[in-house]
């Protein structure tokens, strides 16, 4: 982590791997539950952790990162690939955090973010050209939340079968 910070390119991220307090660095397996229900994309690789300014007007100040390692693996194939994917996820991460215009997010090898559409007040936004069909029963749900949701769903059904099987006792064979 200090080696991708300190040979960053840009200044802002340069700094925070020769600051004297460090970064707290948690690795995870995958992002918790609480998390993906707080709307957290299952499949974040990394997640920046921040402490609230003390008023509105204070901007929030990075604490540390989350790793998550089960997701970084699923997008490597090799060590070198794993080293590429967590510093593009420490950068990429980072670069939101700070906010890093487009020149600086190139500067550092990440893609620019895709330019958010403004739509006039008395203009309505875009719809389909044809309805949307639903998805078939066999796909994953759109977004996490609903993920989280179907894995209660599939627990709660779980468990309600548990309740309803018929429970099973030891057979006792009388002595001949």
């Amino acid at each position: 982590m200090v080696q991708i910070l300190s040979a960053c390119p840009d200044e802002t991220l340069r700094e925070l791997g020769q600051r004297r307090a460090a970064l707290v660095l948690l690795v995870h397996e995958v992002p918790s539950l609480e998390l993906v229900l707080e709307g957290v994309d299952p499949r974040i690789s990394a997640l920046s952790l921040a402490t609230r300014g003390g008023s509105d007007d204070e901007p929030p100040e990075l604490t540390g990162l989350a790793i998550y390692r089960r997701n970084l693996v699923r997008l490597a194939r090799s060590a070198e690939q794993f080293d590429h994917e967590l510093r593009f996820a420490v950068l990429e991460e980072l670069a939101n955090f700070f906010q890093l215009s487009d020149a600086r997010r190139e500067r550092l090898g990440l893609p620019p973010l895709a330019a958010d559409l403004d739509y006039v007040d008395d203009e309505p936004a875009p719809h389909p050209a044809r309805p949307r069909r639903r998805r078939a029963r066999s796909a994953s749900p759109a977004s996490p939340q609903e993920e989280a949701h179907a894995l209660l769903r599939c627990a709660a059904r779980d468990s309600a079968a548990r309740e309803d099987a018929p429970t099973l006792r030891p057979r006792v064979m009388a002595s001949q």
